[in-house]
């Protein structure tokens, strides 16, 4: 659009649905930044509970501290899903927001590309 759309106007509703369409880009950055971290949190998470779970097997460490360790891994935990809940709902509705404008764009795309080619040719 950017390359072919040489008018000044268009109406406020088509300019409002490609601000959102435009939008999906940064949020698609943020969602493959989020799947990364995501990763790199649950492994990390994975094996601390796995180092906890073998400590109170072997019975090493403070054992009156347990529940306290046991409590604090469950808070991380919480942590790491809502972190996957917050990027899980940010790709819903950027995945949502695409398929709800996506064909109204493209359509409009062509146009300002087959307008701009009608205009480049010579008369």
């Amino acid at each position: 659009i950017k390359n072919y759309y040489s008018g000044d106007t268009i109406s406020l509703v088509l300019g409002e649905k490609l601000e959102l369409f435009h939008a999906l880009i940064p949020n698609a950055e943020e969602v493959l930044f989020g799947v990364e971290k995501m990763d790199s949190m649950m492994v990390f998470r994975k094996n601390q509970l796995n180092l906890l779970k073998n400590d109170i097997l072997q019975g090493v460490g403070n054992r009156s501290e347990y529940d306290d360790n046991i409590l604090f891994e469950n808070e991380e935990v919480s942590v790491v899903a809502n972190f996957v809940n917050f990027y899980d709902s940010l790709a819903t509705a950027s995945l949502r927001t695409f398929n709800n404008l996506h064909f109204e764009v493209e359509k409009f795309a062509a146009k300002c590309e087959e307008e701009f080619k009608t205009q480049q040719k010579p008369s």
